[in-house]
Formats: structure tokens, C-alpha cells, sequence
């Protein structure tokens, strides 16, 4: 997992830039991870101009690469949700970045199968507990 960088490449916020988080970061490097944007960067589309508002503002980082939000921003929340709903946004740019979230999900914590999908059954867990996981009866209905 990685931040998007906030800086700007020819006045574009990075984190709303297919260049250099898709063709460069996943590109050369081949990094598979999940990319985060912080502190206000989904809003920063809005402040430079380059998005109306924050439900416009969801839709080029996600094609860009970025995965989740980490914060509290509209662009990643009901915004997008709605973006999706009514055909904005493809929900095949949603659906790969749950990939990337659940493929992580499952690198680190206590999974040691292929990262779950839609249709994989929940499992129990069966891994010792670790400082990377925090198995217990109770949650491990949820862990894997």
C-alpha cells in the first residue's frame, strides 16, 4: 500500500493522473498494491478547477489507479456510489479496485489461499494468531 503523490505533473494532481500512477508505478515497477489518496487529494480535483464538485471529483483518480480514500472525502463515498449507479463511472473501475483491496486483504491477514472474490465461501481461520494477525474465535468468521 502507497499514498499518490500530492504533487502535480503539468498543473494535474498526480492522484487524478493515469500517467504516473498507472503507466509508470504499475507499469515499470509492476507494483500490484493498493493505492491510497490522503489528506483531501480527491478534493484538491475540485479546488484546481479540474472537477464541479466532489461527485466529479471520484471518477479520474479511480481510473487513474487510486483505490481507496482514507479520508473523509464525498468523491469515495455516497458521491461515487451514486456516479456508479447512474452509468458515470464504470463499476469495473470499483470492482478492480476491490480487487486490489481484497488481494491485500488477504497478503495480510490470515488467509493463505487466493484472495477472496464475490462468489469464495468465507472460510475459518486457520492461522496462528501473529502481530499481522489478530485471529479469535469471533472474528474469524470475518478474517479469511
Amino acid at each position: 500500500m502507497t499514498p499518490a503523490c500530492q504533487s502535480t505533473i503539468d498543473g494535474v494532481p498526480t492522484h487524478g493522473s493515469r500517467f504516473p500512477l498507472t503507466e509508470v508505478l504499475r507499469g515499470e515497477p509492476g507494483f500490484t498494491g493498493v493505492l491510497i489518496a490522503e489528506g483531501g487529494d480527491l478534493t484538491t480535483l475540485v479546488t484546481e478547477g479540474l472537477a464541479e464538485n466532489q461527485r466529479q471529483a471520484g471518477a479520474p483518480p479511480l481510473a487513474a489507479g487510486v483505490d481507496v480514500g482514507i479520508t473523509w472525502e464525498d468523491a469515495y463515498l455516497d458521491e461515487l456510489s451514486a456516479a456508479v449507479r447512474d452509468g458515470d463511472v464504470p463499476e469495473r473501475l470499483v470492482d478492480r479496485s476491490v480487487g486490489r483491496v481484497l488481494n491485500l486483504k488477504s497478503r495480510l491477514a490470515c488467509s493463505t489461499g487466493p484472495a477472496p472474490t464475490r462468489t469464495t465461501p468465507r472460510r475459518p481461520c486457520t492461522a496462528r494468531p501473529t502481530r499481522r494477525c489478530r485471529c479469535t474465535p469471533r472474528a474469524s468468521r470475518s478474517c479469511c
